[in-house]
């Protein structure tokens, strides 16, 4: 067995299970990279990725981003992806099953379902992120994403360059991607709960202000 084979075997375990609280695996929607397929499905692996990517714009343009954002219009721009995983994704595989890909209304596109989860991932946290910072105080918000983004940054440059080392670029690719979206899985799955934690505080709020 070789070295990539190695490599990729005992992280493998670790992406399908990350990757399985939010996708799945399909031959029509994963690449197929250093002859494994990935785990998570194209659109998702996009829109995590977006996620990071949002996180690291924000936490060091985040000024910029706060004098020429609209929230309403980064809200709609998560509306084509969040139909897509939920409509195409979800309905057509609950109708039809995954063994019958062939009755599927929209064939699967790889590379846009990926750059349409680039751009749905990176607005989604900036609209949450800029909901928080209304709510939490900007210096200490700004300094923990700092700390997630060079987490992430040492991270993923450690398991990457010694997979590059080791076995070459292909599971080296596998391995970026792998730490990337499960990485971004969960700081999303934090933020989202900061977010809804934080309406929740709102709406309990107000009723107890109407009772009184």
């Amino acid at each position: 067995m070789s070295s990539s084979d190695v490599i990729i075997d005992l992280l493998l375990p670790l992406f399908r299970w990350s990757s399985g609280l939010v996708s799945f695996e399909s031959l029509q929607l994963n690449y197929i990279i250093a002859g494994r397929l990935f785990p998570m499905n194209s659109g998702d692996l996009g829109f995590y990725l977006g996620v990071i990517l949002g996180i690291v714009i924000y936490s060091f343009f985040y000024e910029q981003v706060h004098r020429t954002y609209a929230l309403k219009w980064y809200a709609l721009s998560a509306v084509p992806f969040v139909g897509y995983w939920l409509l195409v994704i979800r309905l057509q595989r609950f109708l039809f099953g995954m063994e019958n890909m062939g009755l599927w209304f929209i064939q699967p596109v790889k590379e846009i379902y990926t750059l349409l989860g680039i751009a749905c991932g990176g607005a989604a946290t900036f609209y949450v992120l800029y909901h928080l910072a209304t709510y939490l105080k900007r210096t200490t918000m700004i300094k923990w994403l700092r700390l997630t983004v060079i987490t992430f940054t040492g991270t993923v440059g450690l398991f990457t360059l010694a997979t590059l080392l080791l076995a070459g670029i292909s599971p080296a690719v596998f391995v970026f991607l792998g730490v990337t979206s499960s990485f971004g899985v969960f700081v999303f799955l934090i933020i989202v709960t900061l977010f809804f934690g934080e309406i929740m505080a709102d709406l309990l709020v107000s009723s107890s202000l109407d009772l009184d």
